[in-house]
This record gives structure tokens, C-alpha cells and sequence, in this order.
């Protein structure tokens, strides 16, 4: 299984977490590990994808977006490693 992580601010370690939605995003789906374009924070901007092999896949492909994290809900672009490695 893929492990995605990033640290927040006070040092903890953040993963993605499935999210179950109301509002549609940018692919019309409103469950999943949501990425996000850079600079924004708009549901309707952001794609979501079952699995975290997807995500991982997107991250790779897509090096501008980042991906909601948790502890903190926050919506991580830098300092994404994936498998203990940078993206």
C-alpha cells in the first residue's frame, strides 16, 4: 500500500483522508481523497480519486496540486513525500 505524508507546522506527521462530500467537484464527484489545484481551496476545483495509489499517481503527474491532509484538514503542496520520498 502507497503512504503518503507531509509534516504541518508543529512537526506532526499528515495523511490524506477519504473525504464524503455534498458539493461536486471539478470530475463531478463528490467522495474521495480530494486534491486540489494550487492556490485554491475550492471543492469545485478539486478532483477525487478512491484510492491512495490514485492520489499518488496524480501527485506524481500533476506537481503543482496538493492533497487534504490530516490532523489539521489542511491542504498540503510542499513537502509531499510518497513512499518516504519526494514526489
Amino acid at each position: 500500500m502507497t503512504d503518503i505524508t507531509a509534516r504541518n507546522a508543529r512537526g506532526q506527521i499528515c495523511r490524506p483522508f477519504y473525504q464524503w462530500g455534498q458539493k461536486p467537484g471539478a470530475d463531478g464527484r463528490t467522495n474521495g481523497y480530494k486534491c486540489f489545484p494550487s492556490g485554491s481551496n475550492r471543492i469545485e476545483d478539486a478532483r477525487a480519486f478512491e484510492t491512495i495509489e490514485e492520489v499518488a499517481d496524480w501527485l506524481r503527474a500533476n506537481p503543482s496540486w496538493g492533497v487534504r491532509m490530516n490532523p489539521g484538514s489542511a491542504i498540503f503542496y510542499d513537502g509531499i513525500l510518497i513512499d518516504g520520498r519526494p514526489r
